[in-house]
């Protein structure tokens, strides 16, 4: 009975032996794989070089609790995770900075290993970065633009990590995706840019690589999803744009972005090339879905597809759909809440199921303006054109809009619904409209319309209306009424 007790006692010995070392193994590896084992501290001014150390010595970095900041360019290997834990493990960039004096040097802070603005499938890098936040607080316009910068990129994963600048009236951009990134992740992470300054973006999303019309070198497969994004300053929020070569399949879904103080003049964009200077630029397969954006004064638009120099490159199968805009203006001016420039090689561009809100008392000056299928999206409140300038307008539903009209020169207008609105439907371009099963209930006003067409500098539109329903409560108001325009019942 004792021996069976003492070889017991042995195993549990053993065991709790066993264990013990495993822990002290695994323990020592953890800390092997910290910043502070190469000599990191948030006592010092500058943990560049003890960092690129422990990327250099193992594929698995841990940043620990603490403000480290560099002052020299970090530089991620391929294979690498580096991670920490968020809003306690930090990276700190400040006016310390030294910039360098080429590119990519002189623009980002840390950029990966293998940076490159050609692709090259054997050395573009695949990096994983989680749970860490960087801190740029820059007050000298001489110092670093840019926080983290990404060329010759083969994957890359970006998860639960803040990107806070704080500069005073400085730019500074969150992130630059430059050239040949392809099979990008950034998810569930917030992006702070309170600057107040002319220029800086959250995220850049574009293609600036050495030969454009390589395809090689495309941007291609990114997800930006599930991300809060405050912004105070200018420049996007979210810009995907060809720059001299191809970005594709691009989906920006399911963020929340507020802006406020200095409004971005543009809060997310797709636009084709690089100030229509390279044929090679092309931006296609581009997604805006499930995106709810808070603005409390518009600048000039929202979101913008195209832009008028993209009269060269192309712009393709651009969707924004399923998106809540809430938004106002301290005047009217040229606001736009989503604008689509019309130029002839823009193609199949989609404005689905999005909520529009006009939540102040100033008219916005258009809820959807320009190119596009326009159906099935719900438009609150007061604009100067709920819908205008576009190709068909179908099944959408207007509400509310006292002072404008909720359809304005739109070719094909079936199935809309329109509530309360000072004029139905509005014709006064030098076109044909067809405007078929349409539901107006006019507002309560004498000068309400329900459909007008109205001749403006000779323009002389001809309105041909097909099984329009239109109600109307205020007896001096008129449900039809042509100044100059050709107004023709039934079918063409």
């Amino acid at each position: 009975m004792i021996k069976k007790y003492r070889v017991l006692l042995i195993l549990v010995t053993m065991f709790l032996a066993i264990s013990i070392l495993a822990y002290i193994q695994k323990y020592h590896e953890k800390t092997h794989r910290m910043i502070t084992a190469y000599g990191a501290s948030s006592d010092l001014a500058d943990n560049s070089a003890a960092i690129n150390e422990a990327i250099a010595r193992n594929n698995n970095v841990i940043i620990p609790e603490g403000s480290f900041s560099i002052q020299s360019m970090v530089k991620l290997k391929n294979g690498l995770t580096i991670q920490g834990t968020r809003e306690l493990s930090k990276i700190v960039i400040d006016d310390t900075f030294n910039v360098g004096n080429y590119f990519p040097e002189n623009e980002f802070a840390i950029i990966n290993a293998d940076f490159s603005k050609a692709y090259n499938d054997t050395t573009a890098d695949e990096i994983t970065i989680r749970g860490i936040t960087f801190v740029m607080t820059n007050n000298n316009p001489a110092s670093i633009t840019t926080m983290l910068g990404f060329a010759n990129i083969k994957k890359l994963t970006i998860e639960d990590c803040d990107f806070i600048i704080e500069n005073h009236l400085i730019s500074g951009n969150n992130m630059d995706l430059y050239a040949g990134c392809k099979n990008v992740v950034i998810r569930d992470c917030y992006f702070k840019n309170d600057t107040g300054a002319a220029a800086g973006c959250g995220i850049m999303v574009r293609c600036f690589t050495a030969d454009g019309a390589l395809f090689d070198n495309e941007t291609a497969n990114v997800l930006i999803e599930n991300n809060k994004f405050d912004k105070n300053g200018n420049d996007e929020v979210v810009a995907v744009w060809g720059g001299v070569g191809q970005v594709r399949d691009v989906t920006v879904r399911r963020n929340e972005i507020n802006t406020y103080g200095r409004v971005p003049s543009v809060i997310i964009s797709a636009f084709a090339g690089e100030r229509n200077a390279f044929s090679t630029a092309r931006a296609e397969n581009i997604t805006f879905a499930d995106n709810h954006i808070v603005t409390d004064s518009i600048a000039a638009t929202v979101i913008q597809v195209g832009q008028k120099t993209d009269n060269i490159a192309e712009l393709n199968n651009i969707k924004i759909i399923n998106n809540t805009i809430a938004a106002q203006v301290q005047e009217t001016g040229l606001s736009n809440v989503i604008k689509s420039i019309n130029q002839p090689q823009h193609n199949n561009i989609i404005i689905d199921s999005n909520t529009i809100t006009n939540t102040g008392s100033i008219n916005i000056a258009y809820g959807i303006n320009g190119k596009g299928e326009v159906s099935n999206n719900v438009i609150n409140g007061l604009f100067n054109a709920s819908i205008a300038n576009g190709d068909r307008s179908y099944g959408n539903t207007i509400n509310n809009n006292l002072e404008g009209a909720a359809i304005e020169n739109v070719r094909n207008a079936e199935k809309n619904i329109i509530n309360n609105c000072r004029i139905g439907i509005k014709c006064f371009y030098s076109d044909t409209f067809y405007l078929t099963n349409n539901t107006i209930r006019m507002a309560d006003y004498a000068d309400s319309f329900g459909i007008q067409a109205l001749n403006v500098d000779d323009s002389y539109p001809i309105v041909y209306v097909n099984n329009n329903e239109i109600i109307n409560t205020n007896n001096s108001s008129k449900q039809v009424f042509s100044n100059g325009g050709m107004i023709r019942e039934g079918a063409l």
